[in-house]
């Protein structure tokens, strides 16, 4: 028979938990030295008293060398150590631990209950049991004698006998079983020998102790010489108890692993084959061990449900800069991850065109700085993913840091800009964000949502190196070689805290949203909801056919001022929103229902004659059309009041 291994002890007194009928009152039969009973309704703090009732909810609090041993009408004996906070629960069988060690002596086997700390609870069965709070909000189950269970939140369940431990972790969870030496932990615990009476189950304990060291003479069970910690961070994942080897091996792994990321974060990285360096390449199990940040960690909230939230299964390649100058890169060895995060704590830059491949998850570039494109360099990034994002914070940062998780904590001044820059992803979603977010000739084409958001201003135009013509309703993307084109089968969202500006841009989506925290320019911009014409015709300025609501629609947004120039819509279902609108050389689709929102809610007078647009009100400066015809001729509501459910303009206050 293969000995078992034996913790030498733990690094602080060692706790044990148990579950109890209702023990929701017990009479104080020793206090020693400080001692306290905080009345759970007026917050007045007594000196506990022998002979004293202590009754459900108040607070016993204990200092330093400090403890108190009470009893049960059943005859439970709880003993509390040295700087602890507890309480029984009224008419339950819950124990609120919020600091220190506790322990229980039920004669019945049936000591203990549902044991709760700031991070965990567990519901714990036992004779003589100690229960210790740990430091990361948890708590360790020590039985002294007898057999007992502990069983978790999530319901996995641990059977443990006398000599052995279970950690209670965060989450809900249990570690594994673990021995310790019964004899150190009796001999150097005031819970068990600190009072004035001996414990009902001393003898029982004392021989659980001969057993154990029997066991330890005879060679089936070896003293590790290891220690317990307090804080199960490494116990828990590593089995000590039964393989000492193990947890050496583990230590030393560690080590190794934390210096091979700091290697990999403070070096810059060049991928120049498809294969990626393997020392670069780091998973969960990596970072846990390191105890560095960036495992785990959520996406953006502002990409909504378009991009994975959180990628509980990842790979990340790590570098101070990562530099792409290889046509493909395999991610075939990851395959089955979430995601696979390129992580550069400065600077992303593409030197050339970049194919992917298919890959089932995630894949994401995140920059502590920039995200750019070699100078005079056309790039193209493609793949077949659940996702591609890229993401400049604007500020290189260390290891030891958390990633940020808002748009709000990007540096609104930091720059992402990407010059003749191609994203091709029709698998799935393409994602960009940044501080200032400057896009020059760019193509997105994304078979799921396609979101581009901006801490601070978002600007999209055409290239100034090639031709550009403006863009009005039958002619055709492929004409209009320099323009940017963003094109989504699902959604395109365009977000900035401050200013929009898009010149020259085809944006194509069932479902578009641009949205801006202050003012929003369009110039020369086609917008396609990829909806057909209405095929009932034009209505007329009294009155026109129904309107069929569909899910695809256009919707523009500014705080301030939208000013619209040489714009083209290509929808049946228009909401534009904004304190002023300036709409100038605009078509509106023939049979179309157009909502126009503003902070009066009326058409400024005598329009299409380019007067000067009017702050608060709607504004046709002039060539604004519905169709072929002016668009003051199929205004069908102009100002508050109930709105029609036909096709046409409407004009009224914003909110409304």
């Amino acid at each position: 028979m293969k000995p078992r291994h034996i913790l030498l002890g733990l690094l602080v007194a060692v706790p044990v938990v148990c579950s109890a009928t209702n023990i929701d009152r017990s009479t104080l039969t020793e206090v020693v030295n400080k001692v306290s009973v905080i009345d759970s309704t007026s917050r007045k703090t007594s000196a506990a008293q022998v002979r004293s009732e202590f009754v459900a909810p108040n607070i016993l609090r204990t200092g330093a060398d400090s403890r108190a041993e009470m009893i049960a009408p059943d005859q439970t004996v709880t003993r509390v150590g040295q700087n602890t906070i507890f309480s029984f629960s009224r008419d339950s069988r819950e124990i609120e631990l919020e600091k220190g060690s506790i322990l229980f002596q039920s004669p019945s086997g049936k000591g203990g209950g549902t044991i709760r700390t700031p991070a965990a609870s567990a519901a714990v069965l036992g004779t003589t049991l100690i229960v210790v709070a740990t430091k990361n909000g948890g708590f360790k189950v020590l039985l002294i004698e007898g057999s007992g269970k502990v069983k978790a939140a999530d319901g996995t369940v641990r059977t443990i006998n006398s000599g052995q431990m279970v950690y209670a972790l965060p989450g809900g969870k249990l570690s594994g079983v673990f021995e310790f030496r019964l004899s150190q932990q009796v001999g150097a615990s005031a819970l068990v020998s600190g009072f004035k009476k001996k414990l009902p189950s001393t003898d029982k304990i004392q021989a659980a102790i001969n057993r154990q060291e029997k066991d330890i003479k005879s060679g089936s069970a070896i003293e590790t010489g290891l220690l317990a910690s307090g804080s199960p961070t490494i116990a828990y994942k590593v089995d000590v108890a039964r393989d000492t080897i193990k947890e050496q091996q583990q230590s030393t792994m560690a080590a190794a692993q934390s210096q091979r990321f700091l290697d990999a974060a403070n070096t810059p990285a060049t991928i120049a084959s498809a294969d990626l360096d393997p020392a670069r390449v780091f998973v969960p199990e990596d970072m846990d061990q390191l105890g560095f940040p960036g495992d785990n960690r959520p996406l953006f909230g502002l990409f909504g449900n378009g991009l994975p939230q959180r990628t509980d299964s990842f790979a990340q390649f790590v570098g101070s800069d990562i530099l792409f100058d290889t046509p493909t890169v395999s991610l075939d060895p990851y395959a089955g991850r979430e995601a696979f995060r390129f992580l550069a704590l400065n600077n992303i830059e593409f030197q050339q065109s970049v194919d992917f491949g298919t890959y089932f998850g995630a894949i994401q570039f995140w920059a502590g700085d920039t995200i750019r494109t070699a100078p005079g360099i056309a790039v193209k990034v493609s793949a077949m993913a659940s996702s591609l994002s890229f993401i400049a914070f604007g500020q290189p940062f260390s290891v030891d840091q958390p990633l940020p998780t808002s748009l709000a904590e990007i540096d609104p001044n930091s720059q992402l800009l990407l010059s003749s820059f191609t994203a091709q992803n029709f698998a799935g979603a393409i994602g960009l964000a940044g501080g200032n977010v400057d896009l020059e000739g760019v193509r997105l084409g994304a078979g799921g949502p396609l979101i581009v958001a901006a801490g601070s201003d978002l600007t999209v135009r055409f290239s100034a190196s090639g031709p550009f013509a403006p863009l009005f309703e039958g002619q055709q993307a492929s004409q209009f070689d320099a323009a940017s084109e963003l094109v989504s089968g699902v959604s395109a969202d365009l977000v900035a805290a401050r200013d929009i500006k898009l010149n020259g841009v085809l944006v194509q989506a069932p479902r578009i949203r641009v949205q801006s925290g202050n003012d929003l320019q369009l110039r020369a911009v086609q917008l396609n909801d990829t909806s057909t014409p209405a095929a009932s015709g034009s209505p007329s300025p009294g009155g026109g056919t129904a309107f069929v609501p569909t899910n695809k629609q256009v919707f523009l947004s500014a705080q301030k001022l939208a000013d619209l120039r040489n714009v083209n819509f290509l929808s049946n279902d228009v909401l534009l929103q904004a304190r002023t609108i300036r709409l100038e050389q605009v078509n509106f689709r023939d049979g179309s229902r157009v909502i126009l929102e503003s902070q009066i809610g009326r058409l400024a007078p005598n329009p299409n004659t380019g007067r000067p647009a009017i702050p608060g009100l709607v504004n046709f400066i002039k060539g604004v059309k519905y169709g072929d015809s002016p668009a003051e001729q199929f205004v069908i509501q102009n100002g508050p009041g109930q709105t029609p459910s036909s096709a046409g303009i409407i004009i009224r206050p914003r909110g409304k």
